[in-house]
C-alpha cells in the first residue's frame, strides 16, 4: 500500500502533520481489520474545488469538508478541503490539526465501505472515527 499526500493549492496543512498520514491510515485499517492493495492519495483543495467534487459526483450544492473516492481495485482518493477544515475547527473548537486528524480517518473509513448516510450508518461510522481520534490523536 502507498500512501501519499498532495495540494492543488498552498497547503495550510502542517507537513509534520502530513508525515504522520501514513500511520493514521495503518492504524485504522488494523481497528477495522482490513487491508487495501494499491494507492491511497490524499488530496488538498481549496473551497471551489470541493464545491466542484461536491456537485458532480455527490449531487449536493456547497461546501463539504472531505470527499473519498474508492478505486475498484483498492485504495482511493480522499480530497480534504483544508479552509473547511478550518472553519470547523474554530466552530467547534477543535485545534486545527486534530480536525486534519479527523478528516484523514473520516476519509479512510469511507474507501472501506462505511457511509454517512441512513442516520445509523452515519451514528456508527462516527462512533468508529471518534475513538480513532481520541486514540491517535496527539497536540504534540
Amino acid at each position: 500500500m502507498i500512501i501519499s499526500s498532495h495540494a492543488l493549492l498552498p497547503a495550510h496543512i502542517p507537513k509534520e502533520l502530513r508525515a504522520r498520514f501514513p500511520r493514521l491510515v495503518k492504524k485504522t485499517l488494523q481497528s477495522e481489520k482490513k487491508k487495501v492493495k494499491g494507492e491511497v492519495n490524499f488530496i488538498f483543495v481549496g473551497r471551489k474545488k470541493i464545491r466542484e467534487l461536491n456537485l458532480q459526483f455527490l449531487k449536493e450544492s456547497g461546501e463539504t469538508d472531505v470527499i473519498a473516492f474508492p478505486h475498484p481495485s483498492g485504495g482511493g482518493d480522499v480530497y480534504i478541503c483544508g479552509p473547511v477544515a478550518k472553519d470547523n475547527a474554530k466552530r467547534f473548537r477543535e485545534p486545527y490539526g486534530r480536525e486534519l486528524v479527523r478528516l484523514v480517518i473520516h476519509g479512510t473509513l469511507h474507501l472501506l465501505g462505511y457511509t454517512d448516510w441512513p442516520r445509523k450508518d452515519r451514528e456508527r461510522m462516527w462512533k468508529v472515527q471518534e475513538r480513532l481520534v481520541n486514540l491517535l490523536y496527539s497536540k504534540r
